[in-house]
């Protein structure tokens, strides 16, 4: 899995006060995947309880706060987001400085963590 961090120093904006952290994993790796579903990845990535209480997913949205998913996938982890996309995601936990989620694509088990403190 890798993680990618961002502070507000990578944004536009070093004022918005912006961080996003990414964490990607490929589902197929050889000669073997890393994670067998999206709880295993959940339970990596954002702890147990987060696994435990996964919520129900639901098709992908391009919401997160003040940003686009879709835009910062492509700029921080050079990940395309189709359009129109057919993936799927759960959200973890969301207000309006924070959204944290997972997205379940094709090739991918994706977790997306934004916040601001502005």
């Amino acid at each position: 899995m890798r993680k990618l961090y961002f502070d507000q120093f990578e944004f536009d904006s070093s004022s918005s006060e912006e961080s996003l952290e990414i964490h990607v994993a490929l589902k197929q790796l050889q000669p073997q995947k890393q994670f067998d579903d999206l709880q295993s990845f959940a339970h990596a990535s954002a702890g147990e309880s987060a696994s435990v209480n996964l919520g129900k997913l639901v098709p992908y949205q391009d919401l997160a706060g003040f940003s686009s998913i879709r835009e910062y996938l492509k700029r921080f982890a050079n990940i395309n987001v189709p359009d129109p996309c057919d993936w799927q995601m759960v959200v973890l936990n969301e207000d309006d400085l924070y959204w944290d989620g997972i997205l379940d694509s094709p090739d991918y088990f994706i977790r997306y963590q934004w916040s601001s403190t502005a």
